[in-house]
Order: structure tokens, then sequence, then C-alpha cells
């Protein structure tokens, strides 16, 4: 049976923030049972190099695991820091 699950990202999505997120991703990504990660962003504030490469790399993992990663409500914080280091073509972030 396939699910979808829902990722609360933090406030904060720096470097200081990131290790319980990462231990949550590699959970979720690897959890067979799930075909979608829908990640509720709004409520980011703060981002840095080192959250965004997170989130980069466990949207490329669920890609080869065939499980779609679906954005909501990105918050311009977001979708700025995305921007600001190219990286939001690959994060499929508008």
């Amino acid at each position: 049976m396939s699910q979808s699950v829902e990722l609360e990202l933090p406030e904060n999505l720096t470097v200081a923030h990131v290790q319980a997120l990462h231990e949550q991703l590699e959970t979720l990504v690897d959890d067979k049972k799930n075909d979608s990660i829908i990640a509720h962003a709004k409520d980011v504030r703060r981002v840095d190099t080192a959250g965004l490469q997170l989130l980069l790399v466990a949207k490329e993992a669920a890609k080869e695991r065939q499980i779609s990663w679906v954005w909501d409500e990105p918050s311009d914080v977001l979708v700025g820091g995305a921007r600001l280091l190219g990286m939001h073509t690959k994060l499929d972030i508008q």
C-alpha cells in the first residue's frame, strides 16, 4: 500500500538545525510505502546553503526511489534563498 506523507519544514532551515531534519528525511525516503512527500514550507524564515543542500539531496533521493516531492506554500525566504544560490530549478521551487 502506498501513501502520501506530510513534512513540516522548520522555521530555521540552517546548518545549526538540519540534523534532526536530515534523520526525518532519510526515514521518509527509505520507507517503501511512501509514494509522495508533501513539503509544507510556509513557516521557513531562515535558510542557508546547508539547509538547501539537504533539501536537494532528499528531493533527488526521493526521485531515485520514484517518490514524488510536492512543495506546499514555500515561503518567500525559501524561494529567495534557492534563487540566490541557483538551486531553484533543481529544487523545482518557484
